[in-house]
């Protein structure tokens, strides 16, 4: 995406914390309307990079441009109250000694909105989050998902440029995250908002997300879509830590493939545009299929002997871990959960070529 026609533009972004790099040289372009999450483990920078972007840390190199305007830079930085973003913390913050409707139309009367203005998009912006009727009830007299809806509200009735979010559901119960999960995604389709998200976790970034950037040790591994990320990560680590995946390694002799063991069909490698040597490959449990005797001589994808050595019952699925051929190398298999195989069963395994992705780091 061109930096030009962005509303949020991140280039060449670093931050460094006396001997540690907190952020290094991150390259991002949001476009208006879009909702991007910042995706990693504690400590890989996507908070710190959340900060910089609403001015409470100056960048160490690089600039920030929000409407094509540098905001921050190493040389200056226009302070938070004059970039207009709202930022939601996962504390919450909301004011005890205020009600819901007093909380929400705080950030209009440091404004200077007018007061009838102000009660007008109060009102509508309370409707619209569910909370008209509680309007004069005080923080202590609400739910932890409602006080979350106070300060969402608070957020969006002033209309900002960017709507930063930094981790905002982790205090909640995973009921009330699910539930405000879908109220975010809600709320961003209808206002159309530009939103950063901050969170470590994967299913809150994969359901809400325009597009994920994956972080670690400040660094982007891969900014994309959550169906390209979780079928075609380009690293290690985006592949282990998008869901769950099984890394087998392979050796490459010519075309041919050779896995556990066992050598594949003439073109494998070819399929997978391998070259010669020794390589990785990432599988999902959830693609590999257990194999009937009969369909073993299958050449559309990897079949592979095996032997199964646990299974647990899930509900929605059966998950089975199954040896390879005559190795100690074991991988993890989901199935349908009517497939119930038993412990001690010698088959095989397939999962077809275009459910495999080379892994090059």
């Amino acid at each position: 995406m061109s930096q030009a026609g962005s509303k949020l533009s991140l280039q060449h972004l670093s931050c460094v914390f006396g001997n540690y790099v907190a952020v290094d040289d991150v390259n991002l372009d949001v476009q208006k309307g879009e909702f991007i999450s910042l995706l990693g483990p504690s400590g890989c920078g996507k908070t710190t990079t959340l900060r910089m972007i609403a001015g409470f840390i100056k960048p160490t190199d690089g600039h920030i441009r929000l409407n094509s305007q540098i905001v921050s830079s190493s040389k200056t930085s226009l302070p938070p109250e004059r970039r207009n973003m709202s930022m939601i913390f996962q504390s919450y913050a909301v004011w005890p000694n205020m009600t819901v409707a007093q909380n929400v139309a705080f950030g209009l009367k440091l404004r200077g909105v007018s007061r009838g203005e102000a009660g007008t998009r109060v009102a509508e912006v309370l409707q619209l989050v569910k909370l008209d009727a509680l309007a004069e009830r005080y923080p202590s007299e609400l739910s932890g998902g409602q006080q979350q809806r106070v300060a969402l509200a608070r957020a969006i009735v002033v209309k900002p440029d960017v709507l930063l979010l930094d981790e905002p559901l982790s205090n909640l119960d995973a009921n009330l995250r699910e539930e405000m999960r879908t109220e975010i995604k809600r709320l961003h389709r209808l206002f159309e908002m530009t939103t950063i998200y901050v969170t470590h976790d994967q299913s809150e970034a994969m359901t809400t997300s325009d597009r994920i950037v994956v972080m670690s040790k400040g660094k982007i591994e891969q900014i994309d879509d959550p169906v390209s990320l979780y079928r075609a990560p380009k690293t290690r680590f985006v592949a282990s830590f998008i869901g769950r995946t099984n890394f087998l390694g392979v050796e490459v002799d010519g075309d041919r493939l050779i896995v556990a063991g066992i050598a594949q069909s003439a073109d494998s490698a070819k399929q997978l545009k391998l070259s010669n040597g020794i390589g990785t490959v990432s599988i999902r449990p959830q693609d590999f299929e257990f194999l009937a005797a009969q369909a073993n001589k299958r050449t559309d994808g990897l079949v592979i002997p095996c032997k199964v050595t646990d299974r647990s019952y899930q509900g929605e699925s059966w998950d089975y871990t199954a040896r390879l051929g005559e190795t100690e190398t074991s991988v993890h298999v989901s199935t349908h959960p009517k497939l119930a195989i038993p412990v001690g069963t010698a088959t095989s395994l397939f999962v077809p070529f275009a459910q495999i992705v080379p892994i090059t780091d």
